[in-house]
């Protein structure tokens, strides 16, 4: 198994996946009023594809641009949509750059003792490229 990257400190995947998608959360999850754990897991998938986007870029071996994909497949979404997954791209690049982890499984699970959603997300660290 390969170990996570050491930017991480410390800290867990998940919390960094979260404090990523947190105006995803606030601006567009809150205001769906969703309480189905499958549908936020599905609504996850589009910080999830940013992420990995990003990541994958930076493999020089890569021949695929899936951030020009991304544009691709939202260029007739709304405005709003378009303007969030732009804020998406921009925060991983500004703020998560550092990340370098190729994101897999999310999973959303309510805790009905403490009754909080927990988030786990997987990660995969690459090897280098030769």
């Amino acid at each position: 198994m390969n170990q996570l990257p050491k930017e991480l400190k410390g800290r867990k995947v998940s919390e960094v996946f979260l404090e990523f998608i947190d105006p995803y959360f606030r601006d567009y999850l809150a205001g769906m009023n969703k309480t189905d754990l499958k549908q936020l897991e599905e609504m996850l998938k589009v910080p999830w594809m940013i992420w990995n986007a990003h990541f994958l870029s930076k493999d020089p071996n890569n021949k695929i641009d899936f951030t020009a994909s991304i544009q691709l497949t939202i260029k007739n979404q709304a405005i709003e949509h378009k303007k969030l997954i732009s804020l998406m791209h921009e925060r991983k690049k500004t703020l998560f750059d550092q990340y370098n982890y190729l994101l897999g499984e999310i999973k959303l699970t309510f805790v009905e003792k403490s009754s909080e959603v927990r988030l786990s997300v997987e990660a995969r660290v690459m090897p280098k490229s030769q």
